[in-house]
């Protein structure tokens, strides 16, 4: 009887030390489990905050990059320069050579722009606001001459712009005073491709629309 009570006793001990390690391994299992799932959870409301964030910064940017809309493409007589130009505007495109200017400046998101090709050296007269493109084979050296310098502006192809601005004073050629002169200039074929765009201080100033039609410049 002692020696069955000796074994007896010896396996339910072994059974109670199973046992315990059977609970302890569960509790262990379960803390790490837990653990696991509470870090899974609070990863996921991590990343679910950031990515609105996220999100809202890429629509923005998608926002301002189509904020202006620009359908119609313009093409000088010899393909010295294209462009995108705003929606709704009205352009004469020059038949005799590389010369474009806007007769209508109108912004109409998501109407075609209408291209006139027709001989014509110049659109609105110095007095009125306008917009002119021109591929000048002797560079115009003395286009800015009375401009500063006001940066530059990076074409969508990488190619760099020089940018000018001049203020009209003193009632210059009849044009009122305040009226703003933004130049832009980019060296091609060892000539130059000027732009212009003059607005009296009593219209709109466009200038982010003429810029984001500039910047598809290509040549």
């Amino acid at each position: 009887m002692k020696k069955l009570n000796s074994k007896g006793f010896g396996a339910i001990e072994a059974l109670l030390i199973l046992v315990i390690i059977g609970i302890i391994g569960g509790v262990g299992y379960f803390v790490y489990s837990s653990q696991k799932k509470t870090n899974t959870v609070l990863d996921n409301a991590a990343k679910s905050h950031a990515e609105p964030q996220k999100t809202e910064k890429q629509e923005e940017a998608k926002s301002e990059a189509s904020e202006f809309s620009l359908i119609t493409k313009l093409t000088s007589l010899n393909k010295k320069f294209i462009l995108n130009v705003p929606d709704g505007w009205i352009f004469t495109n020059d038949t005799e050579q590389d010369y474009a200017y806007a007769t209508s400046m109108t912004y109409k998101k998501g109407e075609v722009a209408k291209v006139n090709n027709e001989f014509g050296h110049r659109g609105g007269g110095f007095t009125a606001t306008s917009f002119v493109i021109q591929y000048a084979k002797d560079g115009l050296k003395d286009y800015y001459s009375a401009s500063k310098p006001d940066g530059t502006l990076k074409l969508n192809n990488g190619k760099e712009v020089k940018k000018y601005l001049h203020v009209i004073n003193n009632d210059e050629m009849g044009i009122p005073d305040g009226t703003k002169s933004y130049g832009y200039q980019v060296d091609y074929e060892g000539s130059t491709i000027v732009l212009r765009y003059l607005v009296n201080p009593t219209d709109t100033d466009q200038r982010d629309l003429i810029e984001a039609s500039i910047k598809t410049l290509n040549f």
